[in-house]
């Protein structure tokens, strides 16, 4: 009997090991950190050094969509589709689409400049670190980008607010540049374009005036310059309702006064939509 209940219990365990065996490992699967999730491009540089702020008027934006493994990307000149790979740590792009498109300072050495450097790191990536409202994306090189996080029903919203999407119009009736070169002083006004359209104080009007009086005299123009900075003083007062008034992205009437904080959040976020 005791040979029988042996040879029973030898079977029983023997069966059991059998079925432990047959047993699969658990899927290990990655949540994907990114999916729906919209990004603003604050700085980049590299690891361990320095971040540069992004020049103004400059949109960089990331929006990796909820389905599938593929992400919109706005640059200044270029927009695109991408596809990406993730797991935890490491982070791939694969450009897919890109459509050229006009820039906001074409020529202008420094634009071009951070124009190639965030290029490269986005088709360069390798890895990434992220927190509840910032992403790092980082080159083999050591190149980084650093994002902050926008959430697309505030952006939604704000869309529909009170602040339109920053545009420029140039150097609006007046011309851009000289017979021979047309654009001669074309980024000044646009730099000036994106001080009247936030607005603020009446300090940092006169401000924004003399420096674009500063910025035409840079290009060997100190008539022209003169000459312009007697046209916005005159005609760029927020008691006119132009389309080119002191604060003439906010409904009118905006009159001077310093934007509260709530205000320049909106500025920084809706400088980087197209109207």
């Amino acid at each position: 009997m005791k040979q029988l209940l042996s040879s029973l219990l030898f079977i029983l365990i023997f069966f059991l090991q059998g079925c432990e065996d047959k047993q699969e490992e658990p899927e290990i699967t990655t949540v994907n950190r990114l999916s729906g999730t919209f990004w603003q491009l604050e700085s980049y540089g590299h690891r361990g050094s320095e971040q540069q702020e992004i020049l103004i008027s400059t949109p960089y934006t990331l929006d990796f969509r909820s389905s599938h493994s593929q992400a919109d990307v706005t640059f200044d000149c270029q927009i695109g589709e991408l596809t990406y790979n993730v797991d935890m740590t490491s982070l791939h792009f694969t450009a897919q689409h890109v459509t050229q498109r006009d820039c906001t300072f074409s020529g202008v050495a420094l634009y071009e400049d951070q124009e190639r450097f965030i290029y490269e790191v986005i088709t360069g990536s390798a890895s990434y670190e992220i927190s509840s409202d910032h992403l790092v994306i980082y080159a083999n090189n050591d190149a980084q980008l650093s994002f902050k996080k926008i959430e697309q029903e505030r952006l939604a919203h704000d869309q529909l607010a009170e602040l339109a999407p920053f545009q420029s119009d140039g150097c609006s009736a007046f011309p851009d540049g000289t017979l021979f070169q047309q654009e001669l002083w074309l980024r000044c006004c646009n730099v000036h374009d994106y001080a009247y359209w936030k607005g603020g104080s009446e300090n940092e009007r006169e401000e924004a005036d003399l420096a674009l009086r500063d910025c035409v005299a840079d290009v060997g123009e100190e008539e022209i310059a003169l000459l312009m900075l007697l046209g916005v003083r005159v005609g760029g007062s927020p008691l006119f309702p132009t389309p080119y008034r002191w604060g003439y992205g906010w409904p009118y009437p905006k009159s001077y006064g310093r934007l509260s904080a709530d205000e320049l959040q909106l500025v920084e976020e809706m400088a980087y939509l197209q109207p």
